[in-house]
């Protein structure tokens, strides 16, 4: 045979080899950096476990701790979808009242403007999120509470009011029940009288 045809028979056959070669290595190179990413995994799982195991069983404080705050979230979101159904629950005039923000303050849903923040027209409650003192945030917290039970209980509620003041809330006279929330507020020591300009503070 020819040497020329001996020699090119012996390049076909290195370059199989090669191919064969390269194949095997990629195939290893493959299951070791699959082995290395499971060895991390599995380590990673193992200084997770002994974290826990050393910091033991929790505390009787830790616990009851949790479940105070879970439970006062869960108070809030149950507020919260109470004052959105009865506002859609019952029947209104005007704005629906979907929420209360403070005393003097709510959440409505007006046609052809959507989600707005309502002024309680009349009077003037204490602030709650932005008191001067303890006892203002205090009686805040009662008059928002109060307002909400109102509204809660009312079997009809009508707004009145389409103006805006400078913070972009919608003035409005709340009727429940055909009586002013501003009288009922009053009267009950939780609001004073208001009708624009300087307002009086809650800290004497």
């Amino acid at each position: 045979m020819p040497l020329g045809r001996v020699m090119r028979r012996r390049r076909k056959g290195n370059r199989g080899k090669i191919v064969g070669l390269t194949r095997n290595k990629r195939r290893y190179w493959r299951r070791k950096a699959r082995a290395r990413a499971w060895a991390a995994l599995a380590a990673w799982a193992a200084r997770i476990a002994a974290r826990r195991r050393g910091r033991g069983p929790v505390s009787p404080g830790v616990r009851v701790g949790r479940i105070v705050f879970f439970g006062f979230i869960a108070v809030l979101v149950a507020v919260r979808i109470g004052d959105i159904g009865l506002g859609y629950a019952k029947p209104a005039f005007g704005c629906r009242v979907t929420g209360v923000i403070d005393g003097d303050t709510v959440h409505l849903v007006c046609s052809g403007q959507g989600a707005v923040r309502g002024r309680l027209l009349g009077f003037d409650a204490p602030e709650v999120y932005s008191p001067r003192c303890v006892s203002e945030y205090a009686r805040g917290i009662a008059a928002t509470q109060r307002l909400r039970w109102e509204i809660w209980k009312a079997r009809e509620v009508k707004t009145i009011g389409f103006r805006e003041d400078r913070y972009g809330r919608r003035l409005v006279t709340l009727f429940l029940d055909g009586r002013n929330a501003a009288g009922i507020m009053i009267g009950a020591g939780l609001a004073r009288a208001y009708a624009g300009g300087q307002r009086q503070g809650w800290c004497q």
